[in-house]
């Protein structure tokens, strides 16, 4: 098994234990006796910052992890978490959150504390040759009382028409430090009563600073008033996703709420209840929308009724506190087949004109079992037949597929062979898929300008 399956699998498990914590543990080092200041604060969970975001090949961005406790204080968690990234052609971190981004593509960064709990976010590295138009900070305008914090995103607009957040990318300064102060995300806490404004910088675009004005504690804030705007499911085998819009259709900035799943419910679910999934949201602007995504695996075959909450713990002071459920969403699980899957390529074909290559690549599970996602590598112009975890010119990662089910890739080349190239394909490269036969995973054609 190779170092990164492992990684991978480790990374995978790590997660799939955070989502399923039937209630929340001790914050570590914590007292456990009980006593009449109600003892130690417990651990809710850890959320990730910059939230889903958009780099560049060869950029670098610090991720910060925080754990959160249920008397509703957090704290810097960053060197005591285990970093991963579950695809490190994509990305690579270090101990200390740093992430560099050596490939394009998408991955996740995932901190792990201890057994306890994990976090996610999906980090986007855009192809080269795609540049940044133009780069807008969010929330433009915020008000805070002294302690509040509020997350800023820059969103850059690609030339591509794409859009994301490069806010871990930009360098970030205030204009008073005494008013406010910025963390090298984008976070912003309110120091002192007063005004000042929030700039960042990125690729030496001009990008119009964010105005933060911090009122006396007597002056009233408009309130948000989230709710969750769409509420969908997706099944891959034993793997439930969930994919939730929430909105902020109150007059004022929300920050740091959780949203909670929960996969069987008879009605409405009390906060209390233990979810089944949960995620940390740092923040989100009147009249925006912020899409999460949440995985639960290895659920069991069944038919299930399923619910959402946003803002369970009810930390956010909101307009109306009454629109905060989803559901019921109806999920149903298949039986999976007892055999082993079994991927090969059914078709592998190109055509090149000596500047310009297309291939055309066709992947079917010809098993009696579901294949997990795996990745295939392309290989251009390789003399001998690759090996088993070596990586190739370009890649993709092919999806749950289910027995008969098949997958079409048309990767496509500026480049070409000068008298002929020796092109392979190698399907589940890193041996991520138990399979029935494991001598049908490469392919090789020869072409011809």
């Amino acid at each position: 098994m190779s170092p990164r399956r492992l990684l991978h699998l480790f990374a995978l498990a790590a997660l799939a234990v955070a989502l399923t914590l039937p209630g929340c543990p001790e914050n570590p080092g914590g007292d456990d006796d009980d006593d009449d200041t109600g003892g130690e604060a417990s651990l809710l969970g850890i959320g990730v910052t910059p939230n889903d975001p958009v780099m560049a090949v060869g950029e670098t961005v610090s991720f910060e992890a925080k754990a959160f406790y249920d008397d509703y204080t957090n704290e810097v968690i960053t060197l005591d978490v285990d970093w991963v990234t579950t695809d490190d052609r994509v990305a690579e971190i270090g101990s200390d959150g740093r992430c560099t981004a050596v490939g394009s593509g998408v991955t996740d960064v995932i901190a792990t504390y201890g057994y306890e709990a994990s976090a996610k976010v999906t980090l986007t590295v855009s192809g080269e040759g795609v540049g940044v138009v133009s780069v807008e900070l969010t929330p433009a305008e915020v008000d805070l009382h002294v302690g509040d914090t509020v997350q800023i995103a820059a969103i850059a607009n690609f030339d591509d028409g794409t859009t994301g957040n490069v806010a871990g990318s930009c360098e970030w300064s205030v204009d008073d430090d005494g008013i406010a102060s910025v963390d090298g995300t984008g976070g912003v806490t309110a120091l002192a009563v007063g005004g000042t404004q929030v700039r960042a910088g990125y690729q030496g675009l001009t990008i119009d600073p964010a105005t933060i004005t911090v009122l006396e504690d007597d002056i009233i804030l408009p309130e948000a008033d989230l709710r969750i705007a769409s509420f969908d499911a997706d099944v891959a085998g034993d793997i439930v996703t969930y994919d939730l819009t929430i909105e902020n259709q109150g007059d004022g900035y929300a920050s740091e709420f959780n949203v909670y799943v929960y996969l069987d419910e008879n009605g409405v679910p009390d906060p209390n209840d233990p979810e089944d999934g949960w995620t940390w949201v740092p923040g989100c602007p009147a009249g925006d929308t912020i899409q999460v995504v949440l995985d639960l695996f290895d659920v069991a075959p069944g038919s299930y009724s399923s619910y959402a909450l946003v803002d369970p713990e009810d930390v956010e002071p909101e307009s109306n506190e009454n629109n905060n459920s989803a559901g019921p969403l109806s999920v149903t699980v298949e039986e999976q087949g007892g055999g082993d899957p079994d991927l090969t390529v059914t078709e592998f074909d190109g055509l090149t004109d000596g500047y310009y290559t297309l291939y055309y690549v066709e992947v079917t599970n010809i098993g009696d079992g579901p294949s997990d996602p795996c990745d295939m590598d392309l290989y251009f112009d390789e003399y001998y037949e690759p090996y088993v975890g070596q990586y190739g010119d370009y890649y993709v990662t092919i999806p749950y597929l289910d027995p008969g089910e098949s997958y079409v890739w048309e990767p496509d080349v500026e480049d070409g062979p000068t008298y002929f190239w020796d092109s392979w394909i190698q399907v589940d490269t890193l041996d991520d898929v138990a399979e029935s036969d494991e001598y049908n995973n490469v392919e090789w054609i020869t072409l011809y300008p």
